[in-house]
């Protein structure tokens, strides 16, 4: 096994063109650490807020639906309640209650029916025009309109 050794550089020597054409200066880490801490900031931030976000929008959603529902029973309610009480109507008109209440309150069918006939009520066609009397014919009009 051979080993050769590599030359020694000349320090006096002055660098030659295309290695001052490769160098570059290193970036600031520093500031690029920041930036990434920022960022990741950022991004949980976000994050945090769109769980929030949608836990809001859930409870929400949730106590609608509990709203809905108790509407859903309060209207079942309602309605056996107006079905009871169109019952209690149809019962309490019937002419066999209203005979027996009428009974309760002494009233008694009267021994003879007699009719009593009344004028029959005038329409309003059959009243007299007043407005008539004072029209007159268009030219005796038009005379006591005009100067």
């Amino acid at each position: 096994m051979t080993t050769t050794v590599a030359p020694l550089r000349n320090p006096t020597r002055a660098p030659r063109t295309d290695d001052r054409a490769r160098l570059r200066v290193a970036p600031d880490v520093s500031a690029r650490r920041a930036r990434v801490r920022l960022l990741a900031a950022l991004a949980a931030t976000a994050s945090t807020v769109s769980v929030f976000l949608l836990v809001a929008f859930n409870v929400f959603v949730v106590q609608g639906q509990f709203e809905l529902e108790r509407l859903a029973d309060h209207r079942e309610v309602e309605q056996l309640r107006y079905e009871r009480l169109r019952e209690e109507v149809a019962r309490l008109s019937a002419p066999a209650a209203i005979v027996s209440a009428a009974e309760q309150m002494g009233m008694v069918e009267p021994a003879e029916v007699s009719m009593i006939e009344a004028p029959a009520a005038s329409s309003a066609d059959d009243e007299v025009d007043r407005t008539e009397q004072t029209l007159r014919s268009w030219p005796e009009v038009k005379s006591s309109l005009a100067p």
